[in-house]
Order: C-alpha cells, then sequence, then structure tokens
C-alpha cells in the first residue's frame, strides 16, 4: 500500500514537471525598461533568446559611462542568462522573468566601466518586436 502510494506521487511530480514550460515567447518578447535603460529580448525558439541591452551609469547624481551589449541568451524555466558579445568570459547576465517584470543580474566581471552595471528590476514597456541595432 505504501509503495502504491508512493509511485502514484513520483507520477504527479513527473506530469506536473514535464507539463512546466517555463516562461512564453509573449512573456519574454519585447522592451524592458527602467530609467537608467532598456533591455530589447525576442524568442529565437524555445531555448533562445535574442537579447540587447544599453543601461547609463550613474554615480553622485552625475550620468557615467553606458553598459551596452547584445547577445544570444539560452533560456530554461523563467530563467535565462548569457555572456555579452565581446565581453569577457566571466561575464555572465542572468535575466529572471516574473509575472510583471524582469530581475536583471550580472557577474562583477563584466567590465562596462566604472560605476556601470545592468542589475535592477524593469518594466515591460512594449510588446511590439524590438529594433536591434547589432546583426545576428
Amino acid at each position: 500500500m505504501v509503495w502504491a502510494l508512493c509511485l502514484t506521487a513520483a507520477s504527479v511530480v513527473t506530469i506536473r514537471a514535464a507539463n512546466d514550460t517555463g516562461a512564453t515567447a509573449a512573456q519574454v518578447n519585447g522592451t524592458w525598461a527602467t530609467p537608467a535603460g532598456e533591455f530589447k529580448i525576442w524568442a529565437l525558439d524555445h531555448h533562445h533568446l535574442r537579447v540587447e541591452f544599453s543601461v547609463a551609469a550613474e554615480h553622485k547624481g552625475e550620468a557615467g559611462p553606458m553598459a551596452n551589449g547584445h547577445g544570444i541568451a539560452t533560456i530554461q524555466g523563467n530563467i535565462a542568462s548569457f555572456t555579452p558579445e565581446g565581453a569577457d568570459a566571466d561575464c555572465r547576465i542572468t535575466l529572471k522573468f516574473n509575472r510583471h517584470n524582469l530581475v536583471v543580474t550580472q557577474t562583477d566581471k563584466c567590465n562596462f566601466g566604472k560605476y556601470a552595471n545592468v542589475d535592477g528590476t524593469y518594466k515591460k514597456v512594449s510588446t511590439s518586436k524590438p529594433i536591434f541595432r547589432f546583426a545576428l
């Protein structure tokens, strides 16, 4: 009896995991922004996103260097990550898609310039296909 109950519970967990598709293209596609900058994102397929970003650094109220980049992110569930084209191999940007926002974090090794950083919570401002500046 206990064995049958455990088998049933395992089957339910397996079915739920198989049906959990994570973030959809409609949820991730578009332009996400903060007052400092934006991320442009478009799903290429079920596992890859085209990403481009431009975020201004600010220090003591003054504008600093821009954190700019682009690349192809790999997404699993609602979390995507990538190393921007031309960036240090240790540079990693992580995108976590929540219901109403995008939380972005980066490693300390991105070298975008003094005080330049893409960390933050971004709100979706457009669902239209973004215009990308860089070719694939």
